[in-house]
């Protein structure tokens, strides 16, 4: 099997070319034959009239002996004409002096002729003296004399000048086929060749790339056509994979980050304990060990979320969801840790209607919000939940009097391990992936997170996702939450 796309095309170039001219050959070759044939046939058939004529001039004057000089045919006309007269019981009466095809054969035509009556025109293989058998094209026609008798007279023209003259051409064709199949397959090759060249030297740039070097590009070629198009469609993935690495690295530093710093704080204070020998202070780095311990958990746990949700893993148990009953939960489990810090903390709520979706990883999404709006407003502040519905969706809002969020920080809050202000994010126990998995949920529900802030007046971030298709009004959304829990 050849196995290079190059060989491929020239074998069925090659196939294509060779199956043309083949045919080509094939269709020249039988209307050069039906051409020359006609030819000859239109010239034994002036020469029955002839020999006809000859035959009973000979009759009235009683030269029977010599047919050839009766018709005047001696020669090298002999080669391709036989001359014979028989009579209606198929015996012959006269014939050409040249060899002549078999008389049996002829003797037989001639009696057929005889008794249909009618005219006969046929190609025989007729055996010849000291030569293998050889096509003629007999005709044979009965004629009458003045006086009343009848006779036929058969022409046999031979086909060997035709075959000659064929073979020629067929040899002829052969050679022009043979030196057009080899330019062809040469012109193809260095066409080939040629086309190939911008792929052969795109093979060597790709192999030149590796995970520290992607910031190189390969080489547009100067032409606009297919290969352009995928070197480009080869950049755009080469940026790609340079921004998951450049992701993955950032991950891999981040998550570096996260963990040896309280990892680093705890075998300070374990070691600074065991130095003491104070059980007081045992028992008080035991607790804030112990605490660290639970963030560090919190952290792996989210990670491995983040990774399941990477990997396609993580599959929702989708089902409709009534929206008003699932904030109403969240907010009354999140109201006392709101009154533990001194914030005001409100719910509005517009019939929202319902949404197909995963509650459990609603609640997540709608409490890592709330989460955050809690850890970063100020004791004295407010945080307000609204949901709604407006166009189709489902909108859910948490607002905060916070410090907000200086602009060039807020495209990047979604990012894994991203922190507008890193001390104070840490310091509040955050690690910087609550926003990111929100974000993760959101889209897994066809919908988004927006953000919108101004420093100095506090955060709202908002989820919007798609209501639940055929329930046109609240009370129909919270009627197929109901049949759905009920069936």
């Amino acid at each position: 099997m050849i196995r290079s796309i190059r060989g491929r095309l020239a074998f069925w170039y090659l196939l294509v070319t060779f199956g043309s001219l083949s045919l080509l050959t094939g269709m020249v070759y039988y209307r050069a034959r039906g051409v020359l044939k006609s030819d000859i046939l239109r010239h034994a058939t002036e020469r029955v009239e002839e020999v006809s004529t000859a035959y009973e001039t000979g009759r009235r004057s009683g030269a029977f002996a010599d047919l050839d000089a009766l018709c005047g045919t001696a020669g090298a006309v002999h080669e391709d004409l036989r001359y014979a007269v028989f009579d209606r019981t198929g015996r012959n009466i006269l014939r050409t002096n040249a060899p002549a095809p078999s008389s049996a054969t002829l003797a037989f035509v001639a009696a057929a002729t005889a008794a249909s009556g009618l005219p006969t025109e046929l190609d025989l293989p007729l055996p010849e003296p000291r030569e293998k058998s050889r096509f003629f094209h007999v005709i044979a026609q009965e004629e009458s004399l003045p006086d009343g008798e009848k006779y036929v007279l058969t022409v046999a023209v031979s086909m060997r000048r035709i075959q000659i003259a064929l073979n020629i051409l067929v040899k002829s064709m052969l050679v022009v086929i043979s030196v057009a199949v080899a330019l062809a397959l040469l012109g193809l090759w260095t066409l080939l060749t040629k086309s190939f060249r911008p792929i052969d030297a795109l093979v060597e740039e790709t192999r030149k790339l590796t995970a520290e070097s992607l910031s190189r590009r390969l080489p547009l070629p100067g032409t606009k056509d297919e290969i352009h198009r995928l070197v480009l469609m080869l950049n755009e993935m080469i940026a790609r994979l340079e921004r998951s690495f450049a992701n993955t690295r950032q991950f891999t530093m981040d998550a570096s980050h996260e963990l040896r710093t309280p990892l680093t704080a705890m075998k300070g204070e374990m070691e600074l304990a065991l130095m003491k020998g104070d059980e007081k202070e045992h028992a008080r780095v035991l607790e804030s060990n112990l605490e660290e311990l639970n963030r560090l958990i919190d952290m792996v746990e989210k990670l491995l979320f983040l990774s399941r949700a990477d990997m396609k893993e993580e599959r929702l148990d989708a089902r409709p969801v009534d929206v008003a009953t699932l904030v109403q939960d969240v907010f009354e489990l999140s109201q006392v840790l709101a009154a533990t810090r001194g914030i005001a903390y409100t719910l509005a709520q517009d019939d929202p209607g319902a949404l197909l979706g995963d509650a459990s990883r609603l609640k997540q999404l709608l409490w890592n919000l709330i989460d955050n709006a809690l850890k970063f407003t100020p004791s004295g502040g407010t945080v307000r939940i609204t949901s709604s519905r407006k166009d189709g969706s489902v909108l859910l809002a948490v607002s905060d009097t916070g410090p907000g969020i200086p602009a060039e920080h807020q495209g990047r809050l979604f990012e894994r391990f991203y922190r507008a202000d890193a001390a104070r994010s840490r310091q509040l126990g955050g690690c910087g992936l609550g926003l990111s998995i929100a974000r993760w949920i959101a889209r897994a529900h066809n919908g988004d997170i927006t953000v919108a802030s101004e420093p100095g007046k506090g955060s709202t971030f908002t989820f919007r996702a798609p209501a639940l298709a055929g329930a046109a009004t609240p009370a129909e959304a919270r009627g197929a939450c109901e049949e759905a829990r009920t069936g």
